[in-house]
């Protein structure tokens, strides 16, 4: 199976990022069952706008099995599950560590890192100056 994992960095012991959307990187292995590789990693259209546009991102994940990241709003959950994506939620460990985890099995998905953005899909800080 193939695996992305969301990081700020395009090295494998780079932390998994704790926002999907503004992860720099997206760390592609491939998980057998002898085992694991790193095979690339893939930037980010969106990291460099700031953006969130999750539809803008999906392309560049549509040849994965399954996202790892250590935090994700609603919506990106949503647009993943929607086009059968396997997504973990887990710590912000090393992007290695938790693809090794996942190879034995033993990383644990916790639900509660999936934020809401109450309002609409995404709350935004607006300074304004006179």
């Amino acid at each position: 199976m193939k695996v992305a994992v969301a990081a700020d960095a395009a090295d494998e012991k780079a932390k998994i990022s704790e926002h999907f959307g503004r992860a720099g990187y997206f760390l592609i292995y491939e998980v057998a069952d002898e085992g694991f590789s790193f095979i690339e990693a893939r930037e980010n259209p969106k990291a460099r706008e700031g953006g969130h546009f999750h539809e803008a991102i999906l392309p560049v994940l549509k040849d994965v099995d399954v996202v790892i990241s250590a935090g994700m709003g609603r919506g990106a959950y949503s647009h993943l599950i929607a086009e059968d994506k396997r997504v973990i939620i887990t710590s912000a460990i090393p992007a290695k560590e938790a693809v090794e985890k996942l190879a034995k099995g033993k990383l644990e998905h916790d639900s509660t890192r999936i934020h809401t953005h109450s309002g609409h899909e995404h709350s935004h800080v607006h300074i304004h100056r006179h």
